[in-house]
């Protein structure tokens, strides 16, 4: 048996409500069919990005919304389609929003055990592995 294991910081969580809204309109229209050649969300996703003086990016609170479910509609189907364990992070703050995924291997975590210790950025992490395992192998 495989679990599905998907974990919100709290700042993620704040953002995004209610957990029974996520599985509505998880991904934009297309990127379902771009997920297998490799995908840059914000490529894909109406975000506006501003700048500082300096020339840091800024990223609106909606914007960063945007990028926190689409990744997740984005992590859930990795999840689903690869045939070895794997984790999912998908990462949002004020200057940019991130996606990533790895195979999952016991004793590698990639990240702190408590997500609320990331203050700055909304994560959430989604991870796909034997039951044997707990769920996650980390």
């Amino acid at each position: 048996m495989t679990v599905l294991n998907i974990r919100f910081n709290d700042l993620a969580a704040a953002a995004l409500g209610p957990a029974d809204a996520l599985l509505l309109d998880l991904l934009a229209p297309g990127l379902r069919e771009m997920i297998a050649d490799g995908v840059h969300l914000e490529d894909h996703l109406p975000i506006e990005a501003g700048s500082l003086p300096d020339g840091e990016p800024v990223i609106s609170e909606a914007d960063q919304i945007l990028m926190l479910r689409h990744g997740l509609g984005v992590a859930l189907e990795i999840a689903k389609a690869a045939p070895v364990p794997v984790r999912c992070v998908v990462g949002a703050n004020s200057t940019n929003g991130t996606f990533r995924f790895h195979r999952a291997r016991p004793g590698e975590s990639w990240l702190h055990d408590d997500l609320d210790a990331y203050r700055m950025e909304k994560v959430i992490t989604v991870d796909r592995g034997p039951a044997t395992l707990g769920g996650t192998p980390w």
